[in-house]
């Protein structure tokens, strides 16, 4: 805790001197109500961002180096927080290509699959719900998740590109949610463990209009905490049989 104290207090007085290259992500999640785990860590510096994709991250930082970032996220994982990771600022800003800011006021920019989460996407043709056998692969995948995983449930958001009236956007975004529901309810997933939103085109990915026409598959667990990969491809412990 007295680490923690000390990088926060670090941070307000040179933050605006020099550059710092590293964050903690501690948690993700897919609501915007501050989650009790949050509320109650009672852990200085915590700041949230949303994300393209409307999940919320909450950081602690900045660290000017890698190091320092892993003595807090090691930190954060004796508090509970399993899926806390270090982010390379300039690693992400990469990722997401030039001039990408990366944080941006209340905003980040995550490309789907660079954090290391169980989040994937299935992308649509202009005007069309269909999904493609790239797609079905994705679907299938997080299907397995979830059968590995009881107590997860998936959350899906419906987007669609800023073409044509609102009102026909927000209602394709939804009919593609429902081909993704139907297939995954195909691969034996329940309606129960389904979350839907639909976003319409409020949430672009910016750039090629095709990466805005997506369903967005995001596991969590339990508590409605974003799974890491790491945590979503383990294989459930197995029971000891009963001794005789």
């Amino acid at each position: 805790m007295l680490r923690l104290a000390v990088s926060f207090l670090l941070v307000v007085f040179t933050s605006s001197l020099f550059a710092q290259n590293y964050r903690v992500v501690i948690a993700t999640f897919a609501t915007s109500e501050m989650p009790d785990v949050i509320k109650q860590s009672n852990i200085p510096g915590i700041f949230r961002k949303v994300d393209q994709n409307k999940l919320y991250h909450y950081y602690l930082g900045d660290y000017y180096t890698e190091a320092e970032a892993e003595e807090v996220r090691v930190e954060m994982l004796m508090k509970g927080f399993i899926d806390a990771k270090v982010i390379d600022l300039e690693e992400q800003k990469l990722w997401c290509g030039a001039p990408c800011p990366y944080f941006k006021d209340d905003y980040v920019y995550n490309l789907i699959g660079s954090d290391g989460l169980m989040v994937g996407a299935v992308f649509f043709l202009n005007g069309g719900a269909v999904v493609s056998k790239k797609g079905s692969k994705t679907i299938y995948e997080f299907a397995k998740v979830l059968k590995n995983h009881p107590d997860f449930r998936l959350h899906l958001g419906g987007h669609a590109d800023a073409k044509g009236a609102q009102k026909a956007n927000i209602y394709i975004a939804g009919e593609r949610l429902r081909s993704v529901i139907k297939l995954l309810k195909r691969y034996g997933v329940l309606r129960k463990d389904i979350i839907p939103v639909i976003f319409g085109e409020g949430m672009p990915l910016g750039g090629d209009l095709k990466y805005d026409r997506r369903v967005v598959l995001t596991i969590l667990d339990s508590s409605g905490q974003v799974v890491s990969r790491n945590r979503a491809t383990m294989p459930l412990a197995k029971k000891m049989p009963a001794r005789r």
